[in-house]
């Protein structure tokens, strides 16, 4: 039977119910932030650029066929109609991945718990990851990206949109949209070291 100090030392990483081997330290923990994860991880700027730039293709062809307004306005309305539910989709799926998402970083490696839809918890041991960096955005939230050593593949879609973007084929894990980007990458590098 454990004593009750041994009880204590027993940590876990919020959102995951697996305790934390013995020894080891839970050093920082997180999540993304709404607001950047939709704008930046789920795109919603280029959505509606999408959509003002078929809004001002429909209006032009309208009006260079001679179109009706009225025609031309209901056809607008529909489009307004499914730009705003296209948006309110991307909202609703930027909430629900931001509940289900956890970041953690231990003294031994870093932990990604995410799925919405199929939960999973990805463990990259500091040791087999052949590098990390950083960037922090305008409004302070940032990514950190973690490159696996040469040969660890980890697939996309158990990723998505905790991955850097652009890189499909090799796809790197990141924590995306963590406000005060600075602070887990700092505690990341003095693990690492």
């Amino acid at each position: 039977m454990e004593s009750a100090t041994e009880a204590r030392e027993v940590e876990y990483i919020p959102g995951i119910d697996e305790p934390l081997p013995r020894g080891e330290r839970l050093l920082w923990t997180g999540q993304p932030a709404l607001r950047p994860l939709l704008l930046r991880g789920l795109y919603l700027r280029w959505a509606l650029v999408y959509w003002g730039v078929l809004a001002a293709l429909w209006l032009g062809h309208g009006v260079f066929t001679g179109r009706p307004g009225a025609a031309l306005a209901a056809d607008l309305t529909w489009l307004l109609l499914i730009a705003l539910v296209g948006s309110g989709l991307l909202a609703a799926l930027a909430v629900a991945v931001v509940r289900s998402s956890r970041y953690a970083i231990t003294d031994r490696r870093v932990v990604l718990h995410t799925g919405v839809a199929f939960p999973s918890v990805l463990n990259l041991p500091l040791e087999e990851l052949a590098g990390s960096d950083w960037v922090r955005h305008p409004d302070g939230s940032g990514d950190i990206t973690f490159e696996p050593l040469p040969g660890r593949r980890i697939g996309v879609a158990l990723l998505w949109p905790h991955y850097r973007p652009g890189h499909w084929r090799h796809p790197h894990p990141s924590f995306r949209a963590i406000p005060d980007v600075e602070v887990p990458a700092r505690i990341l590098r003095e693990a690492v070291q």
